[in-house]
């Protein structure tokens, strides 16, 4: 069997466990996107490469990808300017920050509403 052929059929018999990794790196509306990519980079690769690993290949692209996800993710916040409001720095507790949880979750929230 071709090497895509191999990594396709794993792809395939894992996508629900890919689909829960990522799940724990990435927004429940971003996981799809990142299974999707999983599924275009495995298509890509060359027949000619040998993966020894096929199924620990698969769900180390996945994961690099839903990581890749979150770096950019987090880029566009800090160029948005999302987390300089005062309320909402890191190390500021307000009694109203410290109920409806971190700081750095209700900037993460703010920033994913705007991106």
């Amino acid at each position: 069997m071709a090497e895509p052929d191999r990594l396709i059929d794993t792809y395939l018999a894992l996508r629900e466990q890919i689909a829960h990794l990522v799940t724990r790196i990435v927004p429940p509306k971003q996981v799809e996107d990142v299974v999707r990519e999983t599924y275009v980079r495995i298509c890509r690769v060359d027949p000619k490469e040998t993966i020894r690993e096929p199924r620990s290949y698969v769900v180390r692209t996945a994961r690099n990808l839903a990581l890749d996800h979150v770096k950019r993710s987090e880029r566009c916040r800090r160029r948005s300017g999302v987390g300089r409001h005062p309320t909402l720095a890191l190390g500021t507790g307000s009694r109203r920050c410290r109920r409806s949880g971190s700081p750095y979750d209700q900037w993460r929230a703010a920033a994913e509403s705007r991106c």
